[in-house]
């Protein structure tokens, strides 16, 4: 029996793999996915019978929409075992079916881990599983007050360096790969580069971002940025010219994405994302919207109205 993984492209996707592979799953495939794609390839799976009886689809730390999920519930085929682990508020909907649970307050590893980790006999090798799965969840639920913060936050800044495959093989191969000192002395480098980057969009943006109101009356201010989003957000709600701000919007314009950041136990940005496409977290959230064409013709304009035989270009 093959396991497939159908999941999201963060570092809880990426550990909800680790997880299967460590359990002894032989896991033939694995895709990421963003909510514009998870429902075709859940589909196209399932219809063109990409899989041989027997096997297991897991879909894990996303979600098809309610559309495609009654599809599954009824055309699920005999021949496959499907489990739907998601942890997003947004869809927790998925709970009226037997083969799915969402439980947001867990994160997608955790959920995987729960359901698939089985095996216990090697207690040390349990046991080092269990402490990375709760730094994943110390960096996927935002637990600043976790001991385990700071190692998620390393990971995560490990897997934008080495990508996802790489992870996966370092970290099944061994749980404590990232604890390694050469692996140490590369992550205080990314870091100190993670900790400017992140310096220099608030010295930049902040100061000049304008105080919005959105329609819910909640205050925010847009800051523009392509990594560490995250970060940036903490960054900027505990930055003193961030302390009225109800959450701040992140705008990736290389990922036409923005980006909700809250304060833990407040706003519900969440809601706001769902409202608008998107999902998420509490405290963090995001959804789609269309930049690239805009800016790009913005830009256009302004070209285009230079008088190009201005005093500045006599010949």
């Amino acid at each position: 029996m093959a396991t497939h993984l159908k999941t999201h492209y963060d570092l809880d996707a990426v550990g909800g793999r680790i997880v299967l592979e460590s359990a002894r799953h032989i896991v033939a495939s694995t895709t990421y996915h963003t909510y514009d794609t998870i429902d075709a390839a859940v589909q196209q799976f399932i219809v063109e019978k990409r899989y041989n009886s027997g096997d297991l689809l897991v879909i894990a730390d996303i979600c098809p929409t309610q559309g495609v999920c009654e599809f599954i519930e009824k055309n699920h085929p005999g021949d496959l075992a499907i489990r739907l682990l998601d942890h997003h508020k947004t869809r927790s909907w998925v709970n009226k079916y037997s083969w799915a649970k969402c439980d947001v307050s867990k994160c997608g590893t955790e959920l995987v881990f729960e359901a698939f980790y089985i095996d216990k006999s090697n207690e040390y090798k349990y046991i080092e599983i269990c402490k990375l799965v709760e730094a994943i969840s110390a960096w996927d639920l935002w637990k600043k007050d976790s001991s385990y913060r700071v190692r998620g936050e390393n990971l995560n800044t490990l897997l934008g360096f080495i990508g996802k495959d790489a992870f996966v093989r370092r970290f099944v191969a061994d749980p404590n790969a990232d604890l390694f000192p050469t692996i140490q002395e590369i992550l205080g480098f990314l870091n100190a580069r993670k900790e400017r980057y992140v310096g220099q969009v608030l010295k930049e943006q902040l100061d000049n971002a304008i105080l919005r109101m959105d329609g819910l009356g909640n205050s925010f201010k847009t800051i523009f940025a392509t990594d560490f989003m995250s970060e940036i957000g903490d960054a900027v709600l505990t930055h003193p010219d961030g302390q009225d701000l109800h959450y701040v919007c992140l705008i990736n314009p290389t990922s036409n994405t923005c980006s909700l950041r809250s304060r833990t136990g407040e706003n519900d940005v969440s809601a706001i994302a769902k409202r608008l496409g998107g999902g998420g977290h509490q405290a963090a959230a995001g959804f789609p919207v269309a930049l690239t064409e805009r800016i790009e013709e913005e830009v256009f304009t302004l070209l285009n109205g230079i008088e190009l035989f201005s005093e500045y270009y006599k010949y």
